[in-house]
């Protein structure tokens, strides 16, 4: 995938430059640190003092559920369709995340 470089001097990021966090890619001029330059991903609306470049940044990918996460999702959506009332499903919420969890650990091996 082909970039646009853009000379922050000439044309600077904007909102819609920014990718779905509110960052843009820019490069740094050198300094005793990084003699040659660097890429730094920082806010479109506030880049670095030293930064000569900037380009677009792809969207950072929807994160990825874990295995604990989605069983609580999973207990929390079968609560909800079980027991329309809220006080009753808190009540015995962590009476059922204990069983829940329980099961989980027996059914998976994991004891």
């Amino acid at each position: 995938m082909d970039h646009q470089l853009y000379k922050i001097a000439i044309k600077k990021p904007n909102k819609a430059h920014a990718n779905n966090a509110g960052l843009v890619l820019y490069f740094t001029k050198g300094d005793e640190f990084t003699p040659n330059g660097q890429w730094i991903s920082y806010s479109y609306n506030y880049h670095p003092s030293n930064a000569i470049y900037w380009t677009m940044l792809p969207d950072n990918p929807e994160k990825i559920e874990t295995e604990d996460e989605a069983s609580d999702r999973a207990m929390n959506d079968l609560l909800k369709q079980a027991f329309t009332n809220v006080e009753h499903r808190v009540a015995m919420y962590s009476t059922v995340k204990l069983v829940w969890d329980t099961a989980r650990r027996f059914f998976d091996g994991r004891k």
